[in-house]
């Protein structure tokens, strides 16, 4: 029986943190039992079509899904397992903030099932958690004194690195206060300051931001590299056999099913989603938008996933997925990066992959725009 990855979406929020572009809405505890009666059913829609699968990986994502209390949690989490074999191992994740954090939360949720911990730190200073609109609740000693306490459980925290000058400067201490808390996973971002957000109209672009993200990026991999944190995808490390198992479908192009609005799934060679829209959602319209995509949107996709991921991208997965070779593909485009050292050739035969190298990793989305734009 094939794998398959589940998404849950949990939309709900405290409050929208002012640089956040994702889908979500104000938490409400009414409409938070409409909103998983509504994922159940929606799940129990696909029944005939999950129980084809086994999944080896939950993710309950969001907005933020630890607003829901445990027996909502428990709810959703018997729906899934009514409609589709779970593996025993399967990897289950859960989305948190800070002020969620504690001895009662690891216990209650470990014993739901739930074995990933994904938690949006994002700064453990509090001038840039002001700065940024972050309200996901302060990291301060107390929140990483429980982490470390739990330090047996996977647990990843998120950081967003390079906001402006001033955090630039702090990033070595902060990142290593992290560290001695000792998480599994670590995702780190820079700083993304994205249109029709509230910082995005107050945010001033620096003549060194560019510069300054560059260097702290390298500093932050660095730390992390050293301290045994294996840099598995551009903006993620792990302990050795912490990779986010989740995540990984992404970029590998396998498949997975997603629940809730602006959920998207991928099986059969086909994507579709629910609309942006909750209300909807709770009232039982599950309408499904297909995202008819064509082969080379589909090879651009892959492409543009697997060169992000260290291990870099497969020859021979290319051509079982497509049935053709990306050097013809990409109209020599590959062949030319590789001999400008852009794009790096290991292995040989049917384990030939081709991987940006760590000295060009900075400029790693010009030489993915350069490939994908050689697609014909």
């Amino acid at each position: 029986m094939k794998n398959l990855g589940i998404y849950i979406h949990v939309p709900f929020c405290r409050k929208k943190c002012d640089y956040c572009n994702f889908y979500s809405i104000k938490y409400d505890e009414d409409v938070a039992d409409k909103y998983v009666n509504a994922l159940i059913e929606s799940i129990n829609l696909k029944s005939s079509i999950l129980k084809n699968y086994t999944a080896d990986t939950i993710y309950f994502g969001g907005g933020t899904p630890s607003l829901l209390k445990n027996e909502q949690l428990k709810k959703i989490m018997t729906a899934v397992k009514d409609n589709i074999d779970v593996s025993l191992n399967a990897e289950i994740s859960i989305e948190s903030n800070p002020i969620d954090i504690s001895d009662d939360f690891f216990i209650c949720k470990t014993a739901m099932g739930f074995n990933r911990f994904s938690i949006g730190v994002q700064t453990l200073n509090k001038d840039v958690y002001k700065f940024i609109g972050r309200n996901g609740g302060f990291a301060d000693e107390n929140f990483l004194n429980i982490v470390k306490a739990h330090s047996d459980l996977n647990i990843s925290l998120d950081y967003i690195s390079g906001v402006n000058e001033a955090a630039c400067g702090i990033v070595e201490n902060e990142i290593q206060t992290l560290i001695n808390a000792k998480p599994k996973h670590f995702s780190v971002y820079l700083l993304s300051v994205e249109k029709n957000t509230p910082l995005f109209s107050r945010f001033e672009m620096t003549e060194n931001h560019d510069a300054n993200q560059a260097d702290v990026y390298l500093k932050v991999k660095i730390i992390l590299e050293e301290n045994n944190y294996h840099h598995y995808e551009i903006s993620n490390f792990c302990l050795k056999g912490f990779e986010s198992r989740h995540n990984l479908k992404y970029w590998n192009f396998e498949e997975y099913a997603a629940f809730g609005p602006s959920a998207h799934s991928f099986m059969g060679n086909e994507r579709w989603s629910y609309a942006n829209d909750a209300d909807k959602f709770i009232n039982g319209d599950f309408s499904e938008i297909k995202d008819i995509r064509c082969e080379r949107d589909a090879k651009v996709e892959y492409i543009m996933t697997s060169l992000r991921l260290r291990q870099g991208l497969s020859l021979l997965r290319y051509s079982e997925l497509f049935n053709s070779d990306i050097i013809s593909d990409t109209g020599n485009v590959f062949s030319t990066q590789i001999s400008l050292g852009g794009i790096e050739k290991t292995g040989d035969g049917a384990n030939v992959v081709f991987k940006i190298p760590d000295s060009k990793i900075l400029i790693s989305d010009v030489i993915i725009e350069a490939v994908c734009g050689g697609i014909l």
